[in-house]
């Protein structure tokens, strides 16, 4: 897959590199970094693409030297082009190189496209003090059960690893950081020039958000085009224990919940019923029981635990309704 960006076949999908995102990216880093007072002054960026994160970084932080390495030689003539004095671009894998060190590492939109993700994350701790990972969360109910989202973000993008919120955070974790900060960024409710479809589903969206923003990721992240950009988790992590940031108080004692286990859901049992009917009449679309089952673990979001579909006859069959329901196994 790496030959994807050493040659010009990723520019010829893509032709824009996706500089039109970029300014959105920014803002959500630069948010972060204000929010938690991560120090700024050398600011990296692996697989930085055209640049345009990093110049529209050195905007708002003016003072910073900011370093962008890309493997692509079509991306690096492009970003060569805008380099400023504070804005320097290379054409180098960042990982190979040696006495560096970075008080801010960004890697946004990287981990999906690289084959040794894990080799890669703990060899990313070693250059900076502080990471910002920008990671989309192509595993939802809706990618896997039309599949054909996931085969495009393959064909035409290069994603070749698929996350949701909790693979994604337990990746970090394993690989040795502390998570210190972490948002959702839902780019299909953001992001302008979507689709008549994307604009759409926009009311939905934002309703289920309101009321269980894991629950509407772990149904509705996956876009219905390729070349849309997925919902994102956006993670603020660290590594080691030094002072100065901590994880969030209730971050150690935070274990695996239902994608109900929210206050407002869990004092709604109407939208209990209501997304498990749903789920169902997903559920019609597949035989498939190996996909059911992981639906439905995404669904209730615990690990450790399995879903599968049961029939039960009663009442409901008598009238006429679906007799299946969603039981869950300990």
């Amino acid at each position: 897959m790496k030959e994807m960006y050493e040659t010009d076949t990723y520019g010829e999908k893509n032709p824009t590199w996706h500089e039109e995102d970029a300014p959105w990216k920014a803002g959500h880093i630069e948010a972060m970094i204000k929010r938690n007072r991560i120090p700024a002054e050398r600011i990296c960026e692996v697989g930085c693409g055209t640049g345009q994160i990093l110049l529209t970084l050195e905007k708002a932080f003016p003072s910073a030297s900011l370093s962008g390495y890309e493997i692509s030689p079509q991306a690096f003539r492009r970003a060569s082009l805008k380099q400023t004095s504070n804005t320097k671009f290379y054409l180098k894998d960042l990982l190979a190189e040696s006495d560096l060190h970075f008080d801010l590492v960004l890697a946004i939109d990287v981990m999906e496209h690289v084959e040794d993700y894990i080799s890669f994350a703990k060899r990313l701790k070693e250059l900076g003090t502080y990471k910002i990972f920008h990671i989309p969360l192509d595993l939802s109910a809706q990618s896997i059960l039309r599949a054909w989202p996931i085969a495009e973000l393959r064909r035409n993008v290069g994603h070749i690893q698929y996350f949701f919120k909790q693979t994604a955070l337990a990746t970090l974790e394993d690989c040795g950081y502390v998570i210190v900060d972490h948002c959702y960024t839902a780019s299909p409710l953001e992001l302008p020039n979507q689709a008549i479809s994307s604009r759409m589903m926009r009311i939905p969206r934002r309703m289920m958000f309101a009321l269980n923003a894991d629950l509407a990721v772990r149904l509705l992240a996956a876009t219905p085009c390729w070349f849309w950009q997925n919902s994102k988790y956006l993670y603020f992590a660290r590594y080691g224990d030094e002072a100065g940031l901590s994880r969030p108080a209730d971050h150690a004692t935070r274990g695996p919940k239902s994608a109900f286990a929210s206050p407002r859901a869990d004092r709604c049992p109407v939208l209990r019923r209501y997304a498990r009917r749903a789920l169902l009449r997903w559920f019609d679309s597949t035989e498939d029981r190996e996909k059911k089952r992981v639906i439905a673990s995404l669904f209730f979001g615990e690990s450790g635990s399995s879903a599968s579909l049961e029939r039960r006859p009663g009442r409901a069959a008598s009238r006429g309704l679906r007799p299946d329901r969603i039981s869950r196994q300990s």
